[in-house]
């Protein structure tokens, strides 16, 4: 990655963490009446096994064990991507939206699960998948992949990616309310892009699986119980000699819940991720992301 991009990321982290904190605060301001305090009257063993029963009995109560979402993200889509030779002696950089006329605007399904199978530990898998593809008329020569699509040449431009997550998740804050845990997953990334044009028989194609790990917080408070407000925050960077990138993800959303395992989300998302492929031919780089608001549904059981 470049020096702006490391700059960018160190930012991310930063903010990550102030907010992370600050959530934690909140929560533990806003749910320290309910907090487990222990008897001084047991022994260290009894208190041990009064806690854990404590928690499981919280757990029950919040009758959110395992919770589904589903929502449908109005995106605002940035896609860019770079070319460079060896020894930096050709440099292209495309941005598919404004160059090649792939959509800004795309509406797509994103989904997640959690399931807590104890007080403390649990699994956290999230989702989404999204294709674009649009056919036009270069309006100057571009550089892709080594290929050069001349001005006024027809073309067609794909950019699609498929998204999986999952791993760990650690609970930090258990109550019958709320919920705060910490996650560790693995992203596996299906990237595919790339323009063909009849033409000088041009087909030029990035086709890659990306596993990129990925650590973050993810919450709910319950502030009615009609009412609740949750989100997650995600980041990961990575630097090595032949690949680097990072990957941030944010959610914060506002549920109404007309019944207890029902909710009706309206919520803001965005993605960020940016890769660098390093070759001694071509270096390529693949600078993604997303933003917009999104309304879904979640279930709790």
């Amino acid at each position: 990655m470049n020096m702006k991009n490391r700059i960018n990321t160190a930012k991310k982290l930063t903010l990550f963490l102030i907010s992370m904190a600050a959530f934690l605060i909140i929560s533990q301001n806003l749910l320290a009446q309910n907090m487990y305090v222990p008897d001084t009257t047991l022994t260290h063993k009894e208190r041990k096994a009064a806690k854990k029963e404590f928690l499981k009995k919280q757990l029950h109560a919040s009758k959110s064990r395992l919770i589904i979402k589903g929502d449908y993200v109005f995106a605002h889509l940035n896609t860019q991507v770079k070319f460079t030779g060896p020894k930096d002696v050709l440099s292209a950089t495309i941005k598919l939206e404004e160059n090649l006329g792939l959509p800004q605007n795309r509406a797509f399904f994103s989904g997640s699960v959690l399931y807590r199978f104890n007080p403390s530990s649990g699994l956290y898998a999230q989702y989404y998948g999204l294709n674009r593809e649009s056919k036009g008329s270069t309006d100057q020569d571009y550089i892709f992949l080594g290929d050069t699509i001349k001005a006024g040449t027809n073309h067609t431009t794909f950019f699609n990616t498929q998204v999986f997550s999952l791993g760990y998740l650690l609970s930090i804050l258990q109550h019958r309310k709320a919920f705060v845990g910490v996650y560790f997953n693995v992203y596996i990334m299906a990237l595919k892009t790339g323009i063909s044009a009849d033409i000088d028989q041009i087909n030029a194609e990035l086709n890659t699986l990306l596993p990129l790990p990925n650590f973050g917080i993810v919450g709910t408070i319950h502030l009615k119980n009609w009412l609740a407000v949750g989100g997650n925050l995600g980041l990961f960077g990575l630097s090595i000699s032949s690949f680097g990138g990072y990957i941030t993800t944010f959610a914060f959303e506002v549920t109404f819940k007309p019944i207890h395992w029902l909710g009706i989300d309206v919520k803001y998302e965005s993605f960020d991720v940016a890769v660098d492929f390093k070759s001694n031919e071509i270096d390529t780089q693949v600078d993604y992301k997303f933003h917009g608001p999104a309304v879904g549904l979640t279930l709790e059981f």
